[in-house]
């Protein structure tokens, strides 16, 4: 009879916002009247209620105050597996972070556009995650998505482009089984970061890029060989869209 009854409060409480409107007080009425025990009913019904709200939540990884890790992962991450890092500084238009070492699957291209080279390396990244690897084991979805950028040496050189996925910790993440697609590691580093919305582009990733160098004081050292770009969202997401522009400190 308790079961019954903390049963239909969850009902009641998960139907809230769906489509599907449920008439709470009619509900309750006719348990109510069919036991004929109003206030036994009365109080398994706030007993249940206490443990709804009482539940523990998840603990995660979010990193809101400076130097400090709290328990919730950020935002931007919405729910999936994520690098986690720490607020060093909070700059005016950048974040120094420090990160944790991470581990990566990767694929490489050569070539003049960044628009172009994206398509096809994110596709063969997800066909690794989708059962193209030893097991062929289907992968949850991570973020960010980040590009390694290694710019050309004149207006018309190739660039070399490095895309990676996130492998979530505590896993050893299959061998894929593409020759072009490789497991990779980064150790702990740091990192000043740039962010930004909507939808970025290789136009983007550069003035973002040297936005960031602008904005960094004098005393910041990184390395100018090559930046990243870190991408938050499906292509589909519209709004609320985050973008990054790391470099790594030297």
């Amino acid at each position: 009879m308790m079961k019954t009854i903390a049963v239909l409060v969850l009902v009641v409480v998960c139907c809230e916002s769906s489509v599907i409107k449920f008439d709470q007080s009619q509900a309750f009425s006719k348990v109510l009247k069919g036991l004929q025990m109003q206030d036994e009913a009365q109080v398994l019904i706030k007993d249940a209620m206490k443990d709804i709200n009482n539940a523990p939540e998840l603990k995660e990884v979010e990193t809101n105050e400076v130097g400090t890790a709290s328990q919730k992962k950020p935002w931007f991450c919405h729910d999936l597996e994520c690098p986690e890092f720490s607020v060093i500084e909070d700059g005016k238009d950048y974040q120094l972070r420090e990160y944790v070492a991470t581990n990566w699957v990767t694929t490489s291209m050569t070539g003049v556009s960044l628009d172009e080279a994206s398509s096809e390396m994110f596709m063969k990244l997800f066909a690794y995650i989708s059962g193209a690897n030893e097991g062929h084991v289907k992968i949850t979805m991570t973020s960010p998505v980040i590009v390694r950028i290694i710019p050309g040496q004149g207006p018309a050189c190739e660039n070399n482009f490095t895309m990676s996925f996130f492998c979530v910790p505590d896993k050893t993440p299959p061998k894929p089984t593409a020759s072009d697609v490789t497991l990779t590691s980064l150790p702990s580093l740091r990192a000043y970061v740039r962010s930004f919305g909507g939808w970025a582009n290789e136009k983007d990733d550069i003035k973002e890029a040297s936005e960031l160098a602008a904005s960094l004081p004098a005393s910041a050292s990184y390395v100018k060989d090559f930046y990243y770009y870190g991408g938050y969202d499906a292509p589909f997401t519209i709004f609320n869209r985050h973008n990054e522009i790391w470099f790594i400190a030297a």
